[in-house]
């Protein structure tokens, strides 16, 4: 979002000085009507400018980038969606077909991150979120700056059996 981090600080900045302007203008031309309300317009408008973005930002599939997950037994079973399938054994071994190369290995989960490991390959890094209806959702390749990303690229979503 844009908001993060330094964009809050920025935004913050804006809203204090339109408030303090608006205040300004009030106290100066407190005689006149059309002053008053020029100065409250300003004092006003960046808070519905703020709303109105609110409202017309695409949405987010992803709700908490951080989500609490206290057992593997949440993860095992089989992940599906663009162009990646990867089922992830109880046993801690998992068998994949990621961009029509299938593969197999060793997982290992520490918090919501994944761990793909093939032996003699590197460590496939992968991230588990949780999506604004609390689905559980894996993202298998992640955007550099995932905090301020509106596409947080390939989503994939557990198959229920």
């Amino acid at each position: 979002m844009f908001f993060e981090p330094f964009g809050g600080l920025l935004w913050m900045a804006l809203f204090a000085l339109a408030f303090v302007v608006g205040l300004v203008v009030i106290i100066l031309g407190r005689r006149h009507r059309a002053v008053i309300f020029t100065g409250c317009f300003m004092m006003l408008a960046p808070w519905f400018l703020f709303f109105l973005l609110g409202l017309l930002m695409p949405g987010s599939e992803i709700d908490e980038w951080n989500p609490g997950i206290s057992s593997d037994s949440f993860v095992t079973g089989s992940w599906q969606g663009h162009d990646f399938q990867i089922e992830l054994n109880v046993d801690a071994t998992y068998t994949a077909t990621m961009r029509g190369r299938k593969t197999q290995g060793r997982w290992r989960r520490d918090d919501w991150n994944l761990y793909l490991t093939k032996a003699g390959e590197q460590e496939i890094y992968m991230r588990f979120v949780t999506g604004a209806d609390d689905e559980l959702l894996l993202l298998p390749e992640l955007p550099w700056n995932y905090f301020e990303s509106n596409n947080p690229g390939p989503i994939l979503r557990k198959k229920m059996r």
